[in-house]
């Protein structure tokens, strides 16, 4: 958001979007991939081929996922050493800041209820992990990690699986796996991987679109209470996109 003499420019967009934004000016500034929670026997039937393949791979590889886990410190190590990788492969430059504070603050939002982790391991050794957000009966993916030996057993698509699973089951009305930029769709861009696998497991894509609204000088408390609130979602989302399978 920005704001000038009592105008701010506000991203306008649901992250439950049930439907792409239409009458919006413009192209769209971003995408937001959302599943609709259904029986088990229907999110397998909407996943493409490499996202089953990926999911009987981790299942033969013996990958066992907890849907609730207390395991914060394993799973921050876990996401450090995905932003490592990026840094190394596509010149990322996000990095991990200090490993306690963000498993301290992690241990609060589990504790408050509005976070859980579901993280998979291999013979008892941390190997993926998805962190959501968990509110009005609606999931939001928040950050991720892998490490090569999560890459190679398929542990995310067994991760995110079983969390649609488990949502699911437990009655929500929407999971959203997460955000990534407008352009994602083609090739070319750095978002296409994440989005082909996010896709994969059977999400649909919802472009979202920025728009223009005025606030009164009188309301500048809400503006900058928004702008606040929007920038921590903001850091969240990219560092959710910066998380490949």
């Amino acid at each position: 958001m920005r704001s000038q003499r009592g105008v701010a420019d506000a991203w306008l967009g649901s992250f439950d979007a049930n439907q792409a934004w239409t009458g919006a000016v413009g192209s769209p500034t971003r995408i937001e991939l959302r599943v609709t929670p259904a029986p088990e026997d229907e999110l397998a039937g909407r996943m493409r081929t490499l996202a089953r393949r990926s999911l009987r791979r981790a299942r033969e590889s013996g990958i066992e996922v907890d849907a609730n886990s207390a395991e914060l410190g394993g799973f921050v190590n876990l996401y450090g050493e995905t932003l490592e990788r990026l840094r190394r492969t596509k010149d990322v430059s996000t990095a991990l800041g200090d490993r306690d504070i963000e498993v301290r603050r992690l241990t609060r939002l589990r504790q408050d209820g509005v976070a859980r982790l579901f993280l998979a391991c291999e013979h008892g050794t941390p190997v993926a992990g998805a962190l959501f957000t968990v509110f009005a009966r609606r999931a939001f993916y928040l950050s991720g990690g892998t490490n090569d030996a999560g890459r190679r057993t398929g542990a995310m698509t067994a991760v995110l699986h079983r969390a649609i699973s488990e949502f699911s089951a437990a009655g929500f009305v929407c999971v959203n796996l997460g955000g990534v930029s407008a352009g994602a769709p083609l090739p070319s861009s750095p978002d296409h991987g994440l989005y082909a696998f996010k896709r994969g497991m059977g999400a649909v894509a919802h472009p979202c679109h920025d728009s223009r609204i005025v606030v009164r000088p009188a309301r500048c408390r809400l503006v900058q209470g928004a702008r606040d609130t929007r920038s921590a979602v903001l850091r969240l989302r990219a560092n959710a996109r910066l998380t490949l399978h």
